[in-house]
């Protein structure tokens, strides 16, 4: 088997991947990740850096329609340059039905491993909506995770007693996070480690900040 490209690597690519590339027979072509998903095109991350990439299908419940997240291989067009040619088979998927089909799935993102379930410390605990949102991780097929956020406003100590009575903690990790702080930030690096981390939680709970502090910026 060749040698992984690291530029890929950093994006979640793997052994695994690269058989299952071999299995498609396409060991030569190009290929690549979704980051983004617009109408009609998509952005990609290969090995040479970033491609506007077109997507003859715009509904993502399609076959050939990617997610983000997904693997694609990557074809050129003599008129139309970089089109998607094929979405790799997905190892997990966060879905949603269609409001516009009405029972149709709607693939969100694809290929995470870990789903993190954001609760900010700064409202009460709801038990039945992180279970919900554990719920919707482990249909996915990935693993899910609750981070509790802005532990420097609240003392976060009561509410993680109460998580973790409804949570099991023997298969999932519950982390407090001071994320202006630094605090909690780098055990949940080394948690994610080399994979792909979707955030669920409300708006306001803390996600974007978590981001920003996961990234440095």
């Amino acid at each position: 088997m060749a040698e992984l490209s690291e530029a890929l690597v950093q994006y979640g690519w793997d052994t695994q991947w690269e058989a299952t590339l071999s299995d498609l027979d396409a060991v030569d072509q190009k290929v690549g990740r979704v980051t983004r998903v617009d109408r009609g095109e998509v952005d990609v991350a290969t090995d040479a850096g970033f491609l506007r990439v077109l997507s003859d299908s715009q509904r993502a419940q399609a076959d050939t329609a990617p997610a983000t997240g997904d693997w694609i291989i990557i074809r050129e067009d003599a008129n139309l340059g970089p089109v998607v040619g094929q979405v790799m088979p997905r190892r997990t998927a966060i879905t949603r039905r269609d409001p516009a089909e009405g029972v149709v799935q709607q693939v969100l993102v694809a290929n995470v491993d870990l789903v993190a379930v954001v609760h900010g410390l700064d409202h009460d605990i709801r038990p039945a909506r992180i279970e919900r949102f554990m719920a919707l991780a482990y249909d996915s097929g990935a693993k899910p995770i609750v981070l509790l956020t802005k532990d420097d406003l609240v003392d976060g100590t009561e509410a993680m007693t109460l998580v973790e009575t409804f949570v099991d903690t023997d298969s999932v990790p519950i982390l407090r996070t001071k994320a202006l702080e630094g605090g909690g930030i780098e055990e949940l690096r080394t948690l994610i480690g080399n994979k792909t981390i979707v955030l669920l939680g409300l708006s306001g709970c803390g996600k974007s900040t978590l981001t920003n502090a996961l990234l440095g910026d």
